[in-house]
């Protein structure tokens, strides 16, 4: 996935918890979409 930038080019754990939580929402609603 190339949507947004690399967590490493931004060095915050804590924006690293909310882009993970972020993808992680994000399968769970499309993986709802295609059941």
């Amino acid at each position: 996935m190339e949507l947004l930038p690399s967590h490493q080019a931004v060095g915050d754990p804590e924006v690293d918890n909310q882009l993970d939580r972020f993808y992680e929402s994000y399968r769970k609603s499309l993986s709802h979409l295609y059941q």
